[in-house]
């Protein structure tokens, strides 16, 4: 497995096409764990010298479908299968139809591979993993089986999982008729089944008709298409992740692995090792509310990264969670240098007060101290621990007169009017919103709020009006300070707890 993965990370870093970054890079490093090398294939065990049981005749469609499909093959090879969800695609051929595009441009089989790993136990595994290379011809020495329906080695026909054994992506070595032409053999995707993940990327040579060169795509949406692909990869999307709701799977998911871009791929840095990124790659996340892709803002995520925090908790978020400071303010409201995250939770909190002597506040990113240090978690919100803020000095200028509450994330927005003096009638009040409940104040007075995730890992469905309701009128009862007047998101309007 070792072996592998070093042999894949030297697969990333060759040089290919001008400004490309190399195979999977989207996918991230948490993907190097998924990448192992098929062994041979066993032999089928021999069949019964009695006489026959004579089946049903077959149609030419059932025997092709029963020969592409890998179930029945890696049954025979023993490797163990485990499907995300019943609806997966078990055989390249149906990967071509879910992904099928609107034009000409369509992926076909042999530019597709399963990707089957090696257990600690060393026991093999296809846990649902596809990945495309469209543009790039095959290695010399490897076809496409189109009866066994996946690729072997000519020279003992065996089968071959591995991309780095099976495609020819080293640019220098292509033949010309490919670089010249290599525009043309980008593909179009459309996802045309709910409950697929899915990252196809746009490399250094885009068509005029794709997105800008060194974009990366992660969606989960049904109908969405991608014009003019150089890789893409099936990201397995488990059935539990939101109960009885695939299409939510798909797209929260999807999100997740976005977020994890900026965790594992340094070519989304603003800088590497000091110095600053001249071929950035670009991460957008389809948005089923908006009916777009949108360009997220990953730069607290490679701070974070870079400076050894644990984000394992990005693999738990909601779909459209904010992931910066600026994303913050536009999504909820606010001044940007105001919002502080909490990397443990994934929790931000809003206040209204001056930065303390040396602090220095990064756009996109936080703040630090005179010694670099990242200042981030719950701590900074305490008059008693806060590095950031001097909460004896009010910042008039970052009271907020309006908050969005968080709409479909499912997410609770505290938000307190404190003792602004140009408000009294307002003093001490604290709004528990979520949905859209928006805050809405005649004069600015917001002077503290906290951004809360609500079941943290797991997809709000169904009934999940309720879920937010009931959260955010518990903590409005549980407001400690008699003397705060707090009032709740009932789902039209705000009512206010009687103490």
């Amino acid at each position: 497995m070792v072996n592998v993965i070093n042999r894949f990370k030297d697969f990333m870093n060759a040089p290919v096409d001008p400004g490309r970054e190399k195979f999977l890079k989207g996918i991230g490093i948490s993907f190097l764990a998924l990448l192992a090398a098929c062994g041979p294939r066993t032999t089928p065990e021999p069949t019964s010298a009695s006489t026959p049981t004579i089946q049903p005749s077959k149609t030419d469609e059932t025997v092709q479908n029963e020969s592409l499909d890998l179930l029945s093959r890696f049954d025979k090879m023993g490797i163990r299968v485990e499907l995300p969800n019943p609806n997966w695609p078990t055989s390249y051929q149906e990967v071509t139809k879910v992904l099928k595009g609107s034009g000409d441009h369509n992926l076909t089989a042999d530019k597709i591979t399963a990707i089957v790993e090696t257990d600690r136990d060393g026991k093999r595994v296809w846990r649902g993993w596809y990945i495309a290379e469209p543009p790039f011809p095959l290695k010399d020495g490897v076809t496409y089986d189109e009866i066994q329906g996946y690729h072997i080695r000519t020279s003992d026909n065996q089968p071959v999982f591995d991309p780095l054994e099976i495609f020819a992506t080293d640019w220098e070595g292509l033949p010309t008729e490919v670089k010249d032409n290599f525009a043309n053999l980008l593909v179009d995707v459309k996802l045309n089944r709910p409950g697929i993940g899915l990252f196809a990327r746009i490399g250094g040579i885009a068509r005029q008709d794709a997105s800008p060169a060194n974009t990366h795509h992660f969606l989960g949406s049904e109908g969405v298409e991608v014009k003019g692909v150089e890789q893409l990869s099936l990201i397995p999307v488990q059935e539990n992740l939101c109960v009885s709701d695939p299409e939510e799977s798909a797209v929260t998911r999807s999100f997740r692995q976005a977020a994890l871009e900026f965790r594992d791929n340094k070519q989304t840095w603003e800088t590497i090792d000091g110095k600053r990124n001249q071929e950035k790659i670009t991460v957008k996340w389809f948005d089923p509310e908006t009916s777009q892709f949108k360009i997220l803002d990953g730069r607290l995520i490679s701070e974070l990264t870079q400076r050894g925090y644990n984000l394992d908790i990005l693999d738990k978020l909601p779909a459209n969670t904010p992931l910066s400071t600026e994303e913050m303010t536009r999504q909820i409201g606010g001044q940007s240098q105001n919002w502080v995250v909490n990397p443990a939770t994934w929790e931000w909190f809003y206040e209204a007060f001056k930065f303390k002597s040396g602090v220095q506040y990064v756009e996109g990113i936080g703040h630090f101290d005179s010694n670099d240090r990242l200042l981030v978690g719950v701590e900074q919100t305490s008059s008693a621990t806060s590095e950031v803020f001097d909460f004896s000095r009010l910042d008039t200028a970052a009271l907020a007169s309006f908050m969005k509450a968080p709409g479909k994330i499912q997410a609770v927005l505290f938000a307190r009017a404190g003792m602004a003096p140009n408000d009294s009638d307002l003093n001490n009040h604290s709004w528990y919103t979520w949905g859209e409940g928006d805050v809405r104040l005649s004069k600015p007075a917001i002077e503290q709020a906290a951004f809360m995730i609500v079941n943290l890992g797991t997809c709000l469905v169904g009934d999940w009006r309720t879920a937010l309701y009931n959260r955010a009128k518990l903590l409005a009862v549980e407001q400690p300070d008699p003397a705060v007047k707090a009032f709740y998101w009932d789902g039209d309007q705000f009512a206010e707890v009687q103490k």
